[in-house]
């Protein structure tokens, strides 16, 4: 997926929740859903998992705190920012010591960044951002789905709180990490928060660099399959 090949993601994902259903395995099962929600949040259909995602999170209570940092980024996509910005909230007040501290612990805060910066949650985004600053150089992925670099919810995050030049620095290095790894779809998120950014800047020359990097997101984004994310890039390209 994080290549852009999104197909042949979905055919993994689809054989993955094939046998995550034949399985008593917990562990299996969770994972292979959090696989398909990293794959539908880049396609821009992650809000059809809202009724699985809280389905889920009542079957395994034990897993109920690693599931509901997905659950928020679900309800941020779909446009229920109350019910995102309870779970951030919740978050912020126990100073994430409730984020699962094993190997996922990047990929669960590089989750709630992007739900954060999704709500409009800028205290949210502003507790995040140190938590995730160190690893500003590496991508949140335990190793069979990811959430892309950490660089580029840096720079979301850092846009929502009206950081420009900070957000313009790590969405630099992310950019630069993308293309050394070809990592095409997180490539084409990147340019287009990096184009929001500028537009929202608004220094001089910041809307040419803007329409360059949302026409090149757009582009992309019809090659690989990100639906929801070339809507953005239109909305943009047409001043809304």
């Amino acid at each position: 997926a994080i290549r852009g090949r999104l197909d042949e993601a979905e055919r993994l994902v689809d054989e993955l929740m094939g046998h995550a259903g034949s399985t008593s395995e917990t562990a299996f099962r969770i994972f292979s859903g959090v696989a398909l929600g990293c794959l539908w949040w880049q396609q821009g259909r992650l809000g059809d998992l809202r009724a699985a995602i809280e389905t889920l999170i009542e079957d395994q209570p034990e897993w109920a705190e690693r599931i509901k940092v997905l659950a928020a980024l679900v309800y941020a996509e779909s446009g229920d920012v109350a019910a995102a910005d309870a779970i951030l909230d919740e978050f912020v007040e126990t100073h994430f010591t409730n984020v699962d501290p094993s190997g996922l612990w990047l990929l669960l805060m590089t989750t709630l960044a992007h739900t954060a910066v999704r709500a409009g949650n800028t205290e949210a985004a502003a507790a995040i951002e140190p938590a995730i600053e160190p690893y500003a150089d590496r991508i949140a992925t335990p190793g069979y789905f990811s959430m892309g670099p950490v660089a580029t919810a840096l720079g979301s995050l850092a846009t929502a709180q009206d950081h420009y030049d900070d957000a313009e620095r790590h969405f630099r290095s992310a950019t630069e990490l993308c293309e050394r790894w070809d990592l095409r779809s997180f490539l084409a998120m990147t340019r287009l928060r990096w184009a929001q950014m500028l537009t929202r800047r608004d220094r001089p020359g910041d809307h040419d660099q803007a329409r360059d990097l949302a026409t090149k997101a757009l582009t992309a984004a019809e090659e690989i399959g990100m639906q929801g994310l070339a809507d953005e890039a239109r909305d943009l390209l047409d001043g809304r």
